[in-house]
């Protein structure tokens, strides 16, 4: 369903805003605002103020919940009934909604084509109910180019949808030196974390109550505040170095269930409070998700077996690189779907996860991949609306049947639109095909469904990879290279920079002690073709080549990274060339073929023997059944048509 329309609530303010000047300015700048009348928005006198002020704007559509009448001085407009709405973005009422809004915009307002990108009121990563948002106005802006999709959740379908989540104490993290630096990172960072979880609705006690958990009365307080987990740590500073530790504590079992460590500078204690808080936060909501009460965790074995896990997938950029750490995962989650086999997101995880590593272990692979098969399969019998299985099973399809992974992840997407993750792999497969506009936005929906998570690097790769700005994903990359330098960051800084034209700068990198795979035939390739980018000497480029030749011939599964590189270089014949000595037809499900649509690889799509290419691969077959073309064939410049030159490439 095309929606095509950008969404700000108040969620959306940053940490030190001020929330009545940011809600003035969006809602002076919104083209329609929409106001849910509840029991509890008709008693806050600020939605009924900010009600009045779209009003008097003549841009403000009335949505009644909860069976609530508008308050007196609201009734003389029309207002949609969500009394009886269950969720279903194809009923009735939510159409009634879309038409609403689509009648107070301009015509000009850009909208993705259908299939488009749902995005649900935010029930928070784990399932939390939004409550906030009913008690507020949701603020629609129309932005061009950017078309999100907006679902509202009623009261009454949260609190049946979703399980209940535990209540977190952050408790003051313990400064180990007199320091008053220290003290202040303590402080700052139990603060930071305790709000981020705050902001996507899990349950934090007070500070004043976490504080208090370190008295005599502990375990009374415990019991009385319902604490599920309680977080503690340390903060040493040394000159300019600082320590964390964390660990995470059932405070009923008297268990630790996770535990680590973080090193940094003082100089970046900054960057070095965002990259712990972003960790721990992330762990934390795994708690969540094991802690419920409908077939959750409760053996602290079986909790600790779930956060290592979900601390390795997710918090090692590195992993796939990793033989050992990644068996290591899978084993953790394997030992808790033996244990608790009706624990749905070890399941969904396992399949996910065995999914993408089996490629790794080609004497394991079809075992894992069947492991993963089964995984998914029992996780949808026990919930059919478990999004991550749906996405295990697209992944389990050979890569060419694009069109079939696709409805896989939709299907997800609607099973739960709340799911960030599914938006994520939505927008990997969108530019796999092509779609790279529509890919940018499922990226961007994903980012507004998951506060937990920092998206910042995918919002800033994505768009400079596909031909927009530079600049963001060049600070972003550098200062994770500061902070957490990892190969998968110090890739991506030196792509950005080749991007920006910064050669030098790319130079730099690639002769750093930073070096992305340094030491590797990886690694040397790639700096190979940094130089040969610099100089442009014909000795470089054979360099390069020959690199990327033995790379494409070692390991077939970066054929279409070795063809990027070529021609990166400026190189499509070359490219085309290490195309053709490629025989294997099922090498195809080992390939990301997004990199056939990088700004790199421009230079080959405008040649029509690019047409050919896709053919093979089921590109041209899937554009020409769902009648989804890439965008790079709307460019006027295109010097070919893309729909004859597919025509003739399907040809015998």
């Amino acid at each position: 369903m095309a929606v095509g329309f950008s969404v700000w609530w108040d969620r959306h303010i940053h940490g030190g805003v001020g929330f009545r000047k940011e809600i003035d300015r969006q809602l002076d700048g919104a083209k329609v605002v929409v106001v849910l009348w509840s029991a509890t928005s008709l008693d806050s006198e600020f939605v009924c103020d900010e009600a009045q002020q779209a009003r008097d704007q003549n841009k403000l559509i009335p949505v009644c919940i909860d069976h609530a009448l508008p308050p007196l001085g609201f009734r003389q407009t029309q207002a949609l009934d969500f009394n009886d709405w269950d969720g279903d973005l194809r009923g009735r009422s939510f159409a009634s909604l879309v038409d609403s809004v689509r009648h107070f915009l301009d015509e000009g307002a850009t909208v993705v084509p259908a299939p488009a990108i749902q995005a649900a009121a935010k029930r928070g990563r784990w399932g939390v109910p939004n409550a906030r948002v009913l008690a507020a106005v949701a603020i629609l802006v129309v932005v061009g180019g950017a078309a999100l999709g907006i679902a509202l959740t009623s009261e009454r379908s949260a609190k049946t949808t979703g399980p209940t989540t535990a209540r977190f104490a952050i408790l003051p993290f313990d400064s180990l030196s007199g320091d008053p630096q220290a003290r202040y990172f303590a402080d700052g960072l139990a603060d930071q974390i305790a709000t981020t979880l705050t902001r996507n609705h899990i349950e934090v006690v007070s500070r004043d109550d976490a504080l208090a958990l370190r008295g005599p009365e502990r375990s009374a307080l415990i019991d009385r505040l319902g604490v599920a987990m309680l977080l503690d740590g340390t903060v040493q500073k040394d000159g300019d170095a600082i320590k964390v530790r964390t660990h995470i504590e059932d405070p009923v079992r008297h268990a630790i269930v996770y535990s680590s460590a973080f090193d940094g500078s003082a100089a970046q204690g900054g960057d070095l409070q965002a990259r712990v808080a972003t960790k721990i936060v992330y762990v934390l909501g795994c708690s969540s998700r094991a802690l419920r009460p409908d077939n959750g965790l409760h053996d602290p074995a079986l909790l600790t077996h779930y956060l290592r896990a979900c601390d390795m997938v997710v918090n090692d950029d590195d992993i796939t690189l990793k033989p050992a750490a990644m068996l290591e995962a899978l084993a953790n989650l394997r030992a808790v779907t033996v244990a608790a086999p009706n624990f749905v997101p070890a399941l969904t995880d396992l399949a996910v996860r065995e999914s993408w590593f089996a490629d790794a272990f080609p004497d394991q692979r079809a075992a894992m991949r069947e492991e993963a098969a089964e995984a998914a399969r029992r996780a949808l019998a026990l919930d059919p609306k478990a999004p991550e299985a749906y996405a295990a099973q697209a992944f389990l399809l050979p890569r060419s049947r694009f069109a079939e992974r696709e409805q896989l992840l939709r299907a997800g997407i609607a099973a739960d639109p709340s799911w960030s993750n599914t938006y994520g792999y939505l927008s990997n497969m969108l530019g796999e095909v092509g779609r790279t506009r529509e890919a940018v936005t499922a990226a961007q929906v994903a980012a507004s469904t998951d506060l937990q998570i920092d998206w910042s690097q995918i919002a800033a790769l994505l768009p400079a990879k596909y031909g927009g700005p530079t600049a963001p994903c060049i600070d972003v990359f550098t200062t994770l290279m500061i902070g957490s330098p990892s190969n998968s960051s110090a890739t991506a800084l030196l792509l950005c920079r080749i991007w920006a034209g910064q050669l030098d700068e790319a130079v730099r990198i690639v002769q750093s002690n930073d070096a992305p795979f340094a030491g590797t035939p990886l690694g040397e390739a790639l700096a190979a073709t940094v130089v040969a980018m610099k100089t442009g000497s014909e000795a470089d480029r054979g360099k390069a080549d020959s690199a990327w030749h033995a790379i494409a011939a070692a390991s077939p599964n970066l054929l279409l990274s070795a063809v990027q590189a070529l021609a990166s270089m400026g190189e499509p014949d070359a490219a085309f060339a290490l195309i053709d000595e490629w025989q294997s037809p099922a090498a195809i499900d080992t390939q990301d073929t997004s990199l056939l649509f990088w700004r790199s690889t421009e230079s080959m799509r405008r040649d029509p023997r690019f047409m050919k290419l896709a053919a093979r691969i089921g590109l041209v077959d899937y554009w020409q059944t769902t009648g989804y073309w890439p965008d790079f064939c709307a460019d006027p410049k295109l010097p070919y048509d893309c729909h004859a030159e597919a025509t003739h490439a399907m040809q015998p």
